[in-house]
């Protein structure tokens, strides 16, 4: 995938030349877009894709001043969804040789196939429709700051199915009239059946459902259809949870085994699943390399093999459930312990930043920290981020776009088993320690803040 930025001055012009080349390729355009999304689902990206025959979905964010994205192509098509507003998405089925503008009014979505003749609802069913679906459960605490009462939740179930019924009714009648193609329609059709078994599971009758329900490899590309696949499992086989009050907290290793042993689903799904709950397992550092070795037996892409084993570590399996030290991976993948580093760094008041990408109040703050490094490096401070990730790519990624220094930077690959986290009780994060110039920890939860920090580090740099 490229980003390449568009001017505004002969934007027709442009988009004539790309459609020129654009025969194996899907190129987005997204206009100004004025409205700054503030989601709670915005982890990964504001626009995904899946393209036909698969079930790796893709995230990026186009920048809100304009940006074109480029998507080479060996497949037929993709389907793309588009997160709005704060929660509302927008679903669309491009076909290889696409060149499709965004653009936006109030935030919303309006799109233009500029290359090809389209159907007026191939482009604009779903944000016709989605302004009339009722809000989720999480979207309504949102913006009423309270959840439903029991009298409110009884009348969002009959609004979300008449819903639900709604858009089905409507899809036919589209497809009736020639105003909806044949393929839209049915990758609408099918994400409708599977987006409501999804908000239905907690009491849909998973045995109940035919075989053929968990093989469909046509739908795959569908988001909705991979959360049902995994849906299927947690129910089908009783997956517990780990925890209670997380109702997203299931047995990734309970689910990986019964998917392995199990005869319900088509090669390619099957593939999907144990690749999904091991890359969960990964993330949390609970995989083995028995796991991976049943994962290779299954998974045909070699690629993705490769890029798991390259992302998680995996070849470091030893080093990671080493208990005696710390254990960090630099930057140019040299492991090192915590204990080498602070020797390396004695007669220095050394500053350690324990952060990840994924967590939010960590990004928040890093900018004061750097602002700090800028004022107490010069006067012998060494500053260290060390990065809890499991996910070197992720890890790497937060460095470039933070602007972190390469060389400070080093990833926890031993977290958290080694007996110092334990100690510690470093269980969350961020979290900050000061230590001394003779190496020795003088405070393993120093202040969040900047002007408190500078006051802590002016004392030991007295000493």
């Amino acid at each position: 995938m490229i980003s390449v930025f568009i001017s505004c001055g002969n934007k027709n012009e442009e988009i004539k030349e790309l459609n020129k080349i654009n025969q194996n390729h899907v190129v987005l355009i997204f206009e100004k877009n004025d409205e700054k999304l503030k989601s709670l689902y915005l982890s990964k990206g504001k626009v995904s894709y899946c393209p036909f025959d698969d079930y790796e979905a893709r995230y990026f964010t186009p920048h809100l001043t304009g940006d074109t994205i480029t998507i080479k192509m060996d497949k037929p098509a993709l389907y793309l969804t588009h997160l709005y507003k704060e929660a509302e998405t927008a679903n669309y089925l491009f076909k290889k040789g696409d060149t499709v503008v965004f653009t936006y009014k109030e935030g919303v979505p309006s799109v233009k196939v500029k290359n090809r003749v389209s159907l007026k609802y191939d482009t604009d069913f779903s944000v016709s429709f989605e302004s009339k679906k009722p809000l989720g459960y999480v979207e309504f605490f949102v913006i009423n700051k309270k959840w439903r009462t029991e009298e409110e939740k009884e009348k969002y179930k009959k609004e979300e199915a008449l819903y639900f019924s709604n858009t089905v009714k409507s899809l036919d009648s589209l497809l009736v009239k020639g105003e909806i193609s044949k393929e839209v329609y049915a990758a609408h059709k099918a994400n409708n059946k599977y987006y409501k078994i999804n908000t239905e599971k907690l009491v849909f009758d998973f045995e109940g459902l035919i075989k053929q329900e968990v093989q469909y490899d046509e739908f795959l590309f569908l988001g909705s259809y991979r959360y049902f696949l995994e849906n299927y499992v947690y129910y089908k086989y009783g997956i517990s949870l780990l925890d209670d009050i997380d109702p997203f907290s299931y047995d990734m290793k309970a689910a990986f085994d019964s998917v392995y042993s199990s005869q319900d689903f088509s090669p390619k799904c099957k593939e999907f699943l144990l690749t999904e709950f091991f890359t969960e397992m990964a993330k949390t550092g609970i995989s083995t390399k028995n796991d991976f070795e049943k994962l290779q037996e299954t998974v045909k892409n070699k690629e993705l093999i490769k890029s798991l084993k390259r992302d998680y570590l995996l070849d470091l399996e030893e080093v990671r459930k080493k208990s005696d030290s710390v254990y960090l991976m630099s930057h140019d993948k040299k492991i090192i312990s915590l204990n080498q580093l602070l020797k390396e760094n004695e007669g220095h008041v050394i500053y350690i930043d324990f952060w990840a990408s994924w967590c939010a109040p960590c990004i928040k703050n890093l900018p004061e920290s750097l602002e700090l490094k800028k004022e107490y490096e010069k006067q012998g401070v060494k500053f260290l981020y060390l990065s809890i990730d499991k996910n070197l790519e992720e890890w790497q990624k937060s460095i470039r776009d933070e602007k972190l220094p390469y060389t400070d930077c080093f990833l926890a690959v031993n977290y958290p088993s080694s007996n110092f986290y334990k100690k510690m009780k470093l269980n969350s994060i961020p979290r900050y320690m000061l230590v001394n110039k003779k190496g020795e920890f003088i405070n393993t939860d120093a202040p969040r803040y900047r002007k408190d920090l500078a006051k802590e580090i002016e004392k030991y740099l007295e000493e």
